[in-house]
């Protein structure tokens, strides 16, 4: 990528070259290398530029991170238990977060949560599907949009699956 931009911005000080030589009737060698030298300054400004690009989004990304883990502790605070025997081996209680789903594939596997990073959703987190007070199913987030999440189902409790409107809440393992 940055060979082309070097080729570009070489082709570009020829041309200024060949503009200043045909306008001013002057030696097209002074213009050229000074195109050149511009050229070479925006190429390192360019770069540096994709650096601090580059750094700003990591900055964002922990930024997200750490307003996940702020989300996670406050709503620990506001932690309602509940039994999940349906899923068999993983006892767990849940969060309410007030999230829902907007839709569910069967085929697929997958479901669409009515929540997203701003709300503090995450790659590889793992939810609930809550229906009349009882475990429908456990989704783990694979990718976040910003105000929208998607989930695979992980396991299913016996004769249900998510539908739209189900309730999802973050899944809370006994170890923690």
């Amino acid at each position: 990528m940055i060979r082309g931009w070097q080729r570009a911005m070489g082709l570009a000080a020829m041309l200024i070259g060949s503009a200043h030589y045909l306008s001013y009737g002057a030696d097209p060698v002074p213009a050229a290398e000074e195109a050149e030298l511009l050229a070479r300054r925006l190429v390192e400004e360019n770069l540096e530029l994709q650096a601090d690009i580059a750094q700003l989004r990591a900055e964002r990304d922990g930024l997200l991170a750490r307003l996940a883990d702020e989300q996670y502790a406050s709503d620990r605070l506001q932690v309602v238990p509940e039994r999940l025997s349906e899923v068999g081996q993983a006892q767990g209680s849940v969060s309410l977060a007030g999230w829902s789903v907007l839709e569910a594939n069967r085929e697929l596997g997958l479901v669409a949560v009515r929540a997203g990073a701003r709300d503090g959703l995450r790659s590889g987190l793992m939810l609930a599907v809550i229906r009349d007070g009882g475990l429908v199913a456990r989704v783990k987030i694979v990718e976040v949009r910003e105000r929208i999440a998607a989930g695979h189902i992980e396991a299913l409790a016996e004769g249900r699956f998510p539908q739209e409107g189900d309730r999802v809440v973050v899944w809370r393992s006994r170890r923690e």
